[in-house]
């Protein structure tokens, strides 16, 4: 059967009503959540704020049971040196010598040559590349080898 004009009109009525009473309906739940959330993030809050001032309290007290102890501590070591006072210690003078007196000083009455003396004696050999060598691999370029 076949809809006519005014049944068309008659239903396009009554979706547009149905349509708009669940269009309300989401919004009062959709108000209705967000009631339900602000009340919850105050509930929050106010739990976070009385946790911040309990956490400040406490470190308050342990700032001072510090401080305590630390004066405490000072007190008894000062008490310590009181009873038992150590000499105070006194600077002995180091003889002033220098360190590379003493190792040229070393140098002269060790048996071993220097590497500048090693240089020198294989630039006069002619060894290549004797300048970049270091002292063990200038000492065994200088050995003649054993046969």
């Amino acid at each position: 059967m076949a809809q006519t004009k005014t049944d068309k009109k008659k239903t396009a009525k009554n979706e547009k009503k149905s349509s708009t009473k669940a269009a309300k309906k989401a919004l009062d739940r959709a108000e209705e959540a967000v009631r339900k959330a602000r009340k919850a993030v105050a509930r929050s809050s106010k739990k976070l704020r009385t946790r911040a001032a309990e956490l400040a309290q406490e470190s308050q007290e342990l700032s001072a049971k510090h401080a305590k102890a630390l004066r405490r501590s000072v007190t008894s070591i000062e008490e310590k040196d009181t009873q038992n006072p150590s000499p105070p210690p006194t600077a002995t003078p180091l003889p002033r010598t220098s360190t590379r007196k003493a190792r040229s000083a070393q140098e002269r009455t060790s048996s071993t040559p220097t590497l500048k003396e090693l240089r020198t004696q294989a630039r006069e050999q002619k060894v290549t590349g004797y300048y970049r060598m270091n002292k063990a691999t200038l000492v065994a370029a200088l050995t003649p080898p054993r046969t």
